[in-house]
């Protein structure tokens, strides 16, 4: 299904838990039309496990289409140096980071 005004951010934790023991696991963010079981609105996925190109697929078995991405999320990324591109929404230095 195809997401927009999107973004990904860290998973959340508990907040007792130490900085150092915290998953570096991502969840993706944004709003979605139709999902299967949520409808349409803005959405949080489950953790992320693989990215292919512009298809991020969760843990629940979720497959997500990345559409226009969330304007502050491009900014992150060009205040990190890292390029996104419209085949390779997520950069690779990215991804490396979270394990993917």
């Amino acid at each position: 299904m195809l997401i927009n005004d999107w973004g990904l951010m860290n998973m959340p934790c508990d907040p007792y838990t130490a900085p150092e023991c915290r998953s570096r696991a991502m969840v993706l963010h944004g709003t979605v039309t139709a999902h299967r079981k949520l409808g349409s609105g803005r959405i949080t996925s489950s953790k992320i496990v693989k990215v292919a190109g512009k298809l991020v697929f969760t843990h629940s078995g979720s497959c997500y289409k990345l559409g226009t991405p969330n304007e502050s999320w491009s900014a992150y990324l060009e205040d990190k140096g890292w390029v996104a591109t419209h085949e390779e929404p997520i950069p690779a230095e990215l991804l490396k980071l979270i394990g993917l």
